[in-house]
């Protein structure tokens, strides 16, 4: 059964809609220069049917780069910019199946990767890890883009019946050696009534936030593992790597009473979660590749786009990105 698929993100909506492919044409007007400034993201405004892919300066908010412009094939089922700034890895639907493709930033141009979503590239742009499967995505693929060799990991088991990859938040340490992961809820219209494993995402508390930890071993196999951590919360999950601490993520969850930043250290020794800031209810969106700045939406109809720098002291020189910022998904 073939159901519209939503993820609702505190005041936006983006949406999912299975129709036909054929109306993601790209933009034959490319005006501006190429610029590959790490501190440019993409974003995907929507206007109607249509979404435009575009680069934009993170510290002003200025196109950088029109991409492209695409109809209703476009999903919010994940967006990636290359950190050299060449490519962006999105989602197309195409006859109610989840296409990968990559886009040259400078021409661009559309290229099938494969049957999947939610790309994230390892920082050094050399690896491709995605989500794939029928229905709720249960198996985490890794592709070297050079040799196009992949290898994958069934995670079912550790998803259970409630959780899956759809609509996940996947994101590598800053080493590259391992891929976190933040499962995304059942995007089905069958509501199950399986039993949740004990050792799976969907038997954790929703008070408690659930990931997943999928390591690259020196042969061809990915091993996987939970990780639970309580007393953070489960509601509109953000997580980003940090490249000046390579066995650290970031994460950020929105809750209806606020929103909070915590870094979460992998170590030998253990798993150690440290506050970083607490906000008021916005809607986190990215971090930079970095890990010392967070892109987040703030207020209605339609939201405005801000940035600010992540300190000791909380979120510092914040300030306005896009006033009017009809976002239909955004990378950094």
């Amino acid at each position: 059964m073939t159901s519209v698929r939503t993820s609702v993100l505190g005041s936006v909506t983006l949406a999912l809609v299975l129709a036909g492919c054929g109306g993601g044409q790209a933009s034959s007007s490319h005006t501006l220069p190429v610029v590959t400034d790490p501190s440019s993201f993409v974003l995907v405004s929507t206007s109607g049917l249509t979404s435009t892919v575009e680069l934009r300066s993170a510290s002003t908010g200025q196109l950088v780069q029109d991409v492209g412009t695409f109809g209703q094939s476009f999903t919010n089922n994940g967006l990636a910019l290359s950190p050299d700034g060449r490519y962006v890895y999105v989602t197309f639907n195409a006859h109610q199946t989840l296409l990968l493709e990559r886009i040259d930033v400078a021409s661009g141009s559309r290229t099938l990767i494969a049957d999947g979503e939610q790309p994230s590239l390892s920082p050094s742009g050399r690896l491709l890890a995605y989500a794939t499967g029928p229905d709720g995505s249960e198996t985490l693929v890794v592709r070297d883009l050079s040799s196009g060799v992949t290898r994958s990991v069934n995670l079912a088991k550790l998803l259970g019946p409630d959780t899956d990859l759809l609509n996940a938040s996947i994101t590598w340490l800053g080493d590259g050696s391992e891929i976190v992961i933040a499962p995304g809820g059942v995007a089905s219209a069958v509501t199950t009534t399986e039993p949740a494993s004990p050792g799976s995402c969907s038997a954790v508390a929703s008070s408690a936030t659930c990931l997943l930890v999928v390591g690259l071993t020196a042969g061809n196999s990915l091993t996987a593992n939970r990780l639970v951590l309580s007393d953070l919360g489960s509601f509109n999950i953000t997580i980003g790597g940090d490249d000046s601490l390579p066995r650290s993520v970031l994460i950020a969850i929105s809750e209806t009473d606020g929103t909070a930043v915590d870094r979460v250290d992998l170590s030998s020794a253990g798993v150690s979660v440290v506050r970083l800031l607490s906000l008021p209810p916005v809607l986190p969106l990215a971090f930079d590749p970095g890990g010392t700045h967070l892109l987040y939406l703030d207020g209605h109809s339609p939201p405005a786009l801000w940035v600010g720098e992540i300190t000791q002291h909380g979120l510092k020189r914040r300030h306005l990105l896009l006033s009017d910022a009809h976002v239909g998904s955004l990378a950094w």
